[in-house]
C-alpha cells in the first residue's frame, strides 16, 4: 500500500509561514502591477510625442494633438480634401474622405 501521509495539511507549516508566503506573493503581484503601470505610462508618453510631431509636420500647433475630439477633426481636415466640413452632415463628409482614400467601399 502507498503512504499518502505527506499530502496532509498537518505538516510542519505554521501560521507565520503562511503569512510570509502571502507577503512574498503579494510583493510579486505588486511588482508585476507596477511594471505594467510603468509600461503603460511609457506607451502613453510615446504616443503623445508621436502625435505632437505629426501635428507639427502637418503645419499645426502641437498642443492641438492633446485635445481628444478636436485632434481627429484637424487630422481629417489635413488628410482629406473635404472643404468646409458641415458638422450636421459629418458622417457624409467622413464617408467622402474614406472614398478619397479608397478605404470605404
Amino acid at each position: 500500500m502507498y503512504n499518502y501521509s505527506y499530502l496532509t495539511t498537518s505538516a510542519d507549516i505554521s501560521d507565520a509561514d503562511y503569512a510570509a508566503l502571502g507577503g512574498a506573493l503579494g510583493g510579486v503581484f505588486a511588482g508585476m502591477i507596477m511594471a505594467i503601470y510603468l509600461i503603460s505610462i511609457a506607451i502613453g508618453v510615446l504616443t503623445i510625442i508621436a502625435n505632437w510631431k505629426i501635428f507639427t509636420k502637418a503645419g499645426q500647433a502641437g498642443w492641438k494633438s492633446l485635445i481628444p475630439i478636436y485632434n481627429i477633426v484637424i487630422l481629417f481636415k489635413k488628410t482629406c480634401s473635404v472643404e468646409n466640413v458641415n458638422y450636421n452632415k459629418l458622417s457624409e463628409d467622413i464617408k467622402k474622405c474614406f472614398e478619397e482614400l479608397n478605404l470605404y467601399e
